[in-house]
Parts: C-alpha cells; structure tokens; sequence
C-alpha cells in the first residue's frame, strides 16, 4: 500500500530498543554493579531484544547496522550511568505512569526516567535518540513534552514548582539540560526555564480551548494559513507570552492533513 507500511522506520526502531534496553537493565539492577558487567548485560540483553522486538534488524545485510547500533546502545547505557553517578542520582522508575490533570484535561502518558538525587529530590530525563532538535527545543523555549512531564510530576507530587528535567541521547551517549543543581556534569543548554514554557503553553491552550468551544479550528499548516496566534486573535506584542511552534513543526505530529486541506494542497 502506498500509504504507509508496518515497518517502523530504522531511527525509531533504533529509539525503542534503546528505551527498552534501559528497562530491562533497570529492571534487573544492573545499573547498580561495574561498567564492565554493565556493558556485558546490555549486550546479552540486546540479543534478546532483536529476536523479540526488532526482529528487522535480523534479516539478510542488516549485520553492519546491527553491530553499528549495538557499539552506540551498549557505549550509551554505561555513559547513562556514568552521568548519572556524577550527579548523585539512581533511577527510581523506567517508564513512569503518568497520570494528571490541568482543567478538564486529562494528562496521559509514560515518563522514560524518574531519578532521585541522593539528597532526595526528584527529576526527570526524557530519552531520545537524536540530540541537535532537542538542544534547539530547550534553546528557543519550545520544549514542551519535557515541560508537561515535568508539570504532572509535580501535580502527582502536589509541588508548587517543578521539578529539574533534562533529555538523554540514545545516540551520542550525552545528558543535557537547563541549568539545574540536579544535573551536575550535564550539558549546559541556555535557555527559558521550563517553568516559563509552561506558562506559554497553557495561556496558548486557553486560547485555543475557547476557539474549539465556539466552533473554530484554527490551520496553522496551509499555505496561506495565519500565525496561530493571530488566528487565536493574540496581539502580536503578547506573542512573546504565549506558546507557538514555529510553521514547519506545526504538522510534524498530526495525521489529519486530510481533514484541513493540507495533504491537498501539496498536489497542487
């Protein structure tokens, strides 16, 4: 079918396998013992995991990118717990239930990482495999899923603030984030703290809440489409207090393209 297959692309592959080597290892406490046993484990593991989960990496010519990304999740995982014995932190929850509320909305989700520093404070790191986007996001303010995690964190937790946050790249093997007294030895990105991006977020999200109740959809993604902001009749001085992606990531995640014209407008 010309529309999709059921094969999942490479990268993402390369992704959950990541996330659920971290489980398994988790699981099995062996961030706890030396890099070597560490490092040994992961490889034992992944074994197991092609065979059960990512049966694609087994066919015919995949043995380069099978040994490729083998190197790259085993360096990685011994690198998460080198990062993570720097900061003083263990992990308390792989793939965390979330489960919170903001207005009539219900939060639903996992959070890869829940880790608690030796003095007891908690925090969260969001697995990904890539790392330039991610750095960009908490750059420019726009790190959105990290600042909701961090959000229902908190609201399980009944905190006022919340907590540190940071991602770790599957891929390089790195641990990134804002400046936070959690995350010693990270890497520093300088950025809008994720309080303030989710305060942007949800005055965006009232806005639009009032939109839907009165009927208006508003499409960011046409051609001829409006800043959602203006759409949502923002003044462009209060643009700097709300939350926008910028035109080419508005689509990234939605699958109703159909619905709004979009995919029919790139056949004209």
């Amino acid at each position: 079918h010309s529309g999709g297959h059921a094969l999942s692309p490479l990268f993402q592959l390369n992704g959950k396998l990541g996330h659920r080597l971290v489980e398994e290892l988790h699981q099995r406490g062996s961030f706890d013992g030396e890099d070597t046993e560490l490092a040994s484990q992961a490889t034992a593991i992944l074994v197991e995991l092609y065979e059960r989960e990512a049966a694609l990496l087994l066919r015919p010519g995949m043995a380069f990118e099978r040994g490729q990304l083998e190197r790259q999740l085993v360096n990685s995982v011994v690198e998460l717990s080198r990062a993570l014995r720097t900061a003083r932190l263990r992990i308390l929850a792989v793939e965390h239930p979330l489960d919170a509320t903001h207005g009539t909305a219900q939060l639903a989700g996992r959070i890869d990482l829940v880790v608690e520093h030796v003095e007891g404070d908690q925090a969260i790191i969001d697995m990904k495999w890539g790392i330039a986007a991610y750095r960009d996001q908490l750059r420019s303010g726009h790190a959105l899923q990290l600042a909701l995690y961090a959000f229902a964190h908190a609201t399980k937790r009944a905190q006022s603030s919340l907590p540190s946050a940071a991602y770790f790249s599957l891929k390089q093997g790195k641990l990134f984030s804002l400046s936070s007294p959690i995350f010693d030895g990270a890497e520093l990105v300088i950025g809008p703290r994720l309080d303030d991006t989710w305060d942007r977020a949800t005055r965006s999200l009232s806005r639009a809440s009032t939109a839907i109740a009165a009927g208006r959809f508003p499409v960011s993604g046409l051609r001829h489409s409006l800043p959602v902001l203006t759409a949502l009749g923002v003044s462009e001085a209060e643009h700097p207090n709300h939350f926008q992606y910028a035109v080419e990531a508005t689509c990234q995640y939605c699958e109703f393209d159909g619905l709004c014209g979009r995919r029919w407008e790139e056949l004209s």
